[in-house]
């Protein structure tokens, strides 16, 4: 009898803070506990903390955007400002996602920023 084919699944939180990778949390121990392949992409601080949390899977740099957040005034005026530099972010880490999917030969991809 053949055994089951392990399905592969790229967990990448946005890189906005850990609230982003420590929701994904459940998720990861889940798949882990159905015997699913976890591949983590992430940087900075979620990719710190969800290599330390889970060691038994892959980890990859996948870089995201920072957000710069104001001193003081209007948030929605520095989001407005900023959208140009967060839509290059995103085409770059996207174009790195699919190139990613590719090599690995990713079934599914699980993610709050795609």
């Amino acid at each position: 009898m053949m055994k089951p084919v392990r399905k592969k699944f790229l967990v990448c939180p946005l890189d906005w803070g850990l609230g982003h990778a420590t929701r994904l949390v459940p998720v990861i121990e889940k798949l882990l506990k159905r015997d699913a392949e976890v591949i983590i992409g992430a940087d900075n601080r979620p990719y710190e903390y969800l290599a330390k949390r889970f060691p038994v899977c892959d980890h990859i740099r996948l870089p995201g955007y920072h957000p710069r957040y104001p001193a003081g005034g209007s948030m929605a005026l520095m989001m407005l400002r900023e959208y140009p530099r967060m839509r290059k972010s995103a085409r770059i880490a996207r174009k790195r996602l699919y190139e990613i999917v590719k090599e690995r030969e990713i079934d599914v991809v699980i993610s709050d920023f795609f």
